[in-house]
């Protein structure tokens, strides 16, 4: 295992040196450490988002959340011996991956100048959970196939204070996609029933707990899908317990009622993972246009344009794919990364050295740039005004959008004029 790691990295040597710098704290080690200099890319947030996001990976990743942790409570007994063997590998690869990506993203330090910030993305958790998911869902059906119906006692415990909690939370996770709809829920006006017999319409449960409690709405919003989770976790528990004692009954043994819980709630939340509460509340890239068929056309229209080893100032969108349509083309390594990599102070030639760009290394870039190509986005200030100067460049086209469900997700072609 250890001779690909070598050969990698004798391959990128001294380079790869750079992905090891943020963690040795040695003083040779220290020309690959990052240069100062404040990142354009820079975000905040408070506990509350990084709760959310947690519970987000939760939601959009259930039933491989649930395998990982059935699988990690029990597969220390199971057998045979290399199914015990495979549970635990996978159980302790799942936690390693969540736990690294959880660092990276839901950190609590502000980002830094350091390669390795700690709050790097707190809301592409979820996305970053994808990579590796699918070891969950091997451990979900590791774990049913356990038969785990007779796990010990302290387990079950563990396992329905686990249950209560997750149900509590993605409740309350959901809040932002069900909230609204709990709080508009209408409900009957009971004491002009039971005064006139007649039944009013109702009102709107908000409404009611306003006036009789006083609560904000927005405090409204998010009480109600918590409450909400909780008794969908306490129902669970209800089946689960009828469900036991008729297992019992059947097989005339103990059964485990934190398993059969678990069970029932890995089957409920497996059926529920369309719904809003649980995967269908990800909207962000719900698209039913052909996105790789739009990258090739937008790539086959740059490759129209731009001649072979051309230098290309680079500005389209975040994802730099269209540049592999071109023949070799000359840029700026930094833009490939763009908002990521773009520094907005510290020295331009270590910024350089190490792969990030600043606008005066962006300027002195396009002032040699054959072409450029420019996403609607970025199309503004320096960079709009000198495109628009007729003296310097001509706009010979635009591709078509690269998201077919954004219109202006298109890219802008520049020819520079020749001095």
């Amino acid at each position: 295992m250890a001779l690909p790691i070598l050969l990698g990295h004798a391959v990128f040597w001294p380079g790869i040196l750079r992905a090891w710098a943020a963690w040795v704290p040695l003083e040779w080690i220290a020309p690959w450490r990052p240069p100062e200099g404040q990142p354009f890319w820079n975000p905040t947030g408070d506990l509350d988002s990084r709760v959310l996001s947690f519970l987000f990976a939760i939601r959009y990743h259930f039933v491989a959340m649930c395998g990982f942790f059935g699988a990690g409570l029990g597969a220390w007994r199971w057998n045979p011996p290399a199914a015990r063997r495979a549970a635990l590998f996978l159980s302790a690869l799942f936690l390693i991956l969540l736990a690294a990506h959880a660092w990276a993203s839901l950190g609590i330090h502000e980002q830094t100048d350091e390669a390795l910030g700690n709050d790097y993305c707190i809301f592409c958790f979820p996305v970053y959970t994808s990579f590796f998911s699918i070891l969950g869902l091997v451990l979900a059906v590791m774990w049913l196939a356990s038969r785990p119906w007779g796990a010990p006692r302290w387990q079950g415990g563990l396992t329905t204070g686990a249950l209560l909690l997750l149900t509590v939370g993605i409740g309350y996770g959901a809040y932002k996609d069900i909230g609204a709809n709990l709080t508009h829920l209408r409900i009957p006006r009971l004491k002009t029933l039971l005064a006139s017999g007649e039944s009013a319409p109702g009102i709107p449960l908000w409404d009611f707990l306003d006036t009789r409690f006083g609560l904000d709405f927005e405090i409204t919003k998010k009480l109600l899908p918590t409450l909400a989770g909780l008794a969908v976790g306490v129902g669970i528990l209800l089946a689960a317990f009828w469900l036991t004692r008729w297992l019992e009954k059947r097989w005339r043994e103990r059964v485990s009622l934190g398993a059969v819980a678990w069970g029932v709630f890995l089957g409920v939340g497996w059926v529920l993972s369309p719904s809003a509460a649980l995967g269908a509340g990800y909207t962000n890239y719900d698209c039913s246009g052909n996105v790789i068929a739009a990258y090739e056309a937008a790539g086959g229209q740059l490759a129209e344009v731009i001649p072979p080893k051309a230098r290309v100032y680079w500005q389209g969108s975040l994802s730099a794919v269209p540049l592999l349509y071109l023949d070799h083309p000359q840029i700026l390594p930094g833009q490939i990364n763009l908002d990521y990599t773009l520094r907005l102070s510290g020295s331009d030639a270590e910024h350089l050295r190490f792969g990030f760009w600043t606008d005066t290394l962006a300027q002195a870039w396009l002032a040699q740039a054959d072409y450029a190509i420019v996403a609607e986005r970025y199309y503004k200030g320096w960079l709009k005004e000198a495109l628009e100067d007729s003296t310097r460049f001509v706009e010979l086209s635009r591709t078509a959008p690269l998201a077919p469900c954004d219109e202006n997700s298109y890219l802008r072609v520049f020819q520079a004029y020749a001095p």
